[in-house]
């Protein structure tokens, strides 16, 4: 079972806050949140409505892959189904033993840049993540970290320093303030809308492993998902971006609320929160692929 302790953090600052006037910046919530880094945005009024450490720096984790994405996006949103990649040997030798999170997919496999946008972005994939790095960035991952940087700064983050398309090593940082400014921009390619507020994807035939319907990833992001764990379903939610390492998580998400959007961030939430244990992972036979919970990135 894997722990999503930013969720509960998340809901609890956006039950107190989505209600709130426009007007309410500066609003000290009537309870504590654990993170050591918060901010929540109106994103019609540009507002900041809630903010706790927004600019103190603070890893990544998963939420990197917003970045990935980005730099995927603009140069092939329209390419997305029309170009097939295969999966080169070094990223599997990387991540075998590691323990992040992958979509079960294999070399000598190919797939859609759809496809691996969803097994990233849905699924958190470390694979897939490296795949689109290793295809954008023109066979270097390297390459593609020097882009993700360089797309910070033009985006305006002053605080954000990415050293993979992942965020597996500690030292990919930015803060709440960074993130958020990253997520809005994402905002603007309505693929991007579309894949965060999709709940479960289907990645089609893999023969022989999956048969047609079987290989299936469900999101990672629980206030999306109607099905297993509704409990933590909230309607106002449009999706966002999971992250965790070590014993914290992180969540970026875009909500909704009486005609009004916000963009909330809450980063490295202890797992001390948490409450729920979620398998995201189909189950209708798909095997597990749930790492070990000494090293996450999800």
């Amino acid at each position: 079972m894997k722990k999503t302790i930013a969720f509960l953090l998340t809901l609890a600052v956006m039950a107190g806050l989505l209600a709130l006037p426009a007007s309410a910046a500066g609003f000290t919530p009537p309870f504590d949140v654990a993170a050591p880094g918060a901010y929540v945005v109106n994103l019609d009024t540009n507002i900041i409505v809630y903010e706790k450490n927004s600019e103190q720096v603070l890893p990544t984790a998963s939420t990197a892959k917003v970045m990935t994405a980005i730099l995927l996006l603009e140069q092939y949103q329209d390419q997305l189904d029309s170009i097939t990649v295969s999966m080169p040997r070094y990223i599997q030798d990387e991540l075998y033993g590691s323990g992040m999170q992958v979509a079960d997919i294999r070399p000598g496999e190919t797939h859609t840049l759809r496809n691996l946008l969803n097994a990233m972005l849905v699924y958190s994939g470390a694979d897939a993540a490296m795949i689109i790095a290793d295809y954008v960035g023109g066979g270097s991952q390297e390459n593609f970290v020097y882009m993700m940087n360089a797309k910070a700064k033009e985006i305006g983050c002053t605080d954000t320093n990415f050293v993979d398309a992942v965020g597996m090593s500690i030292e990919n940082v930015t803060t709440a303030r960074d993130l958020y400014l990253m997520f809005r921009y994402a905002l603007s390619f309505d693929t991007f809308k579309e894949v965060i507020a999709t709940q479960k994807y289907d990645m089609g035939e893999m023969l022989p492993r999956y048969t047609a319907g079987t290989y299936n990833l469900f999101n990672t992001n629980v206030m999306i998902r109607e099905g297993a764990g509704a409990e933590f379903y909230r309607s106002y939610c449009m999706g966002g971006k999971t992250g965790t390492l070590q014993d914290w998580s992180n969540l970026v998400a875009w909500h909704n609320q009486d005609g009004k959007s916000y963009i909330s961030v809450v980063l490295n939430s202890p797992n001390s929160c948490d409450q729920i244990g979620v398998n995201y992972l189909d189950a209708n036979g798909n095997p597990s692929i749930t790492p070990p919970p000494t090293r996450r990135a999800f």
